[in-house]
């Protein structure tokens, strides 16, 4: 059991690297999205 510990281990620390990642750029996608408003309004 203990040769499988790496292997799982490896995929399960790629996402936890790369969801916050996705995090990140869902919020600077909102805060894009809300400079875009905010600009379409002041027209």
């Amino acid at each position: 059991m203990g040769g499988f510990l790496p292997k799982a281990e490896g995929p399960g620390s790629q996402l936890q690297k790369l969801l916050p990642s996705f995090l990140v750029r869902e919020q600077d996608w909102d805060q894009h999205l809300d400079k875009l408003h905010m600009l379409q309004q002041k027209r």
